[in-house]
């Protein structure tokens, strides 16, 4: 109303307000045209997107996983069941005390509390030698695999010593120990040079064990596929036989895990089966070398090549086989390509 009455009362010849209001407008409302063009072509994207995700999640969805997803949404329900939730709690707390029955030795002293009085180094010694006296036997005998890897006794007693002379030095301050930063270098060029990439662009870092070294080799292929390829909703596609350490790092950074069967005879995955799960969000093919449920190795050269063709990554576990496999094949073992 205002700017009609500014309209009229404006002299002959004057641009009309009401024009220039009403040429704003227009021209406003050709970029709102524009806007919500661009809001609907994305809007039916993500919508073709998520149709074509449907037959990769019916494929990636297996009958056991299925099964577990029923049978935690109906203990989920059934806990909120009156009678029904205090039977389940009392099984769970049952479970729970087996469980820790199975891992404590009964009678071992035990200490939840800092003593009153210190105790003499002579005393701590002495109760760790017997806990390990108890204990070396399950390991020594060879019972125990992917625990302990270890090259006899004099092996043994060499880091032990290495230990005790860096025990206090911390990788973090490299200006104190620069000895220590060479070490991890120099491991790392070797270990590269061994797996056959021993150029100057290889590098990496070490962690604290294998769950942790999924964990970083996951997160670096998400932060490469978002700033490379602008992937925000990002799948990892695994043989089902992979490493559980898989699952806790997509759980942790938010990634789809897809998960491919393997072959029920040889355990192996078929690469053909596996590159009908890829998408345009898969950030990276998980591998092992060899898989950690049956020793077996999976197709790795086939794997890369639909990894390369794709255009995502491939990540190899070699957690258990990346120090033994090149001296195996030096050997004379036939080892999988």
């Amino acid at each position: 109303a205002l700017a009609v009455y500014r309209a009229r009362s404006a002299p002959r010849g004057a641009p009309s307000l009401l024009v220039l209001v009403a040429d704003a407008f227009a021209a406003k409302s050709g970029l709102l045209r524009v806007l919500g063009d661009v809001v609907g072509i994305y809007v039916a994207v993500a919508l073709v997107r998520r149709v074509l995700r449907v037959p990769n999640a019916i494929r990636s969805t297996s009958l056991k996983s299925l099964k577990d997803d029923i049978g935690s949404r109906v203990v989920k329900v059934l806990k909120q069941v009156p009678g029904a939730r205090e039977k389940i709690a009392d099984e769970f707390q049952k479970m729970e005390e087996d469980l820790e029955k199975s891992l404590k030795q009964p009678g071992r002293e035990q200490n939840h509390t800092l003593p009153t009085e210190g105790v003499s180094h002579e005393i701590i010694l002495s109760k760790m030698q017997n806990m390990y006296d108890n204990e070396k036997s399950k390991w020594q005998e060879g019972w125990v695999s992917g625990a302990v890897y270890h090259g006899g006794e004099d092996h043994i007693q060499l880091q032990n010593e290495a230990f005790k002379l860096f025990s206090i030095s911390n990788p973090l301050h490299p200006d104190v120990w620069p000895s220590v930063m060479q070490f991890e270098a120099e491991v790392i060029s070797m270990t590269a040079n061994m797996l056959n990439g021993g150029i100057s662009t290889v590098c990496g870092t070490m962690t604290s064990g294998g769950t942790e070294s999924i964990l970083m080799a996951t997160k670096t292929h998400r932060q490469w596929a978002y700033e490379t390829l602008g992937i925000t909703e990002p799948e990892v596609v695994a043989p089902q036989t992979a490493h559980a350490g898989i699952d806790k790092a997509c759980d942790i950074l938010g990634i789809k895990l897809i998960s491919v069967p393997v072959d029920p005879i040889t355990f192996q995955v078929n690469p053909k089966v596996l590159k009908k799960y890829l998408t345009s969000d898969t950030i990276m093919i998980y591998s092992s070398a060899p898989q950690y449920p049956h020793g077996i190795i999976d197709p790795i050269e086939e794997l890369s090549k639909i990894a390369v063709s794709h255009g995502c990554g491939l990540h190899v576990d070699c957690c258990l086989g990346g120090f033994v496999l090149p001296f195996a094949q030096k050997l004379g073992y036939p080892i999988p390509k």
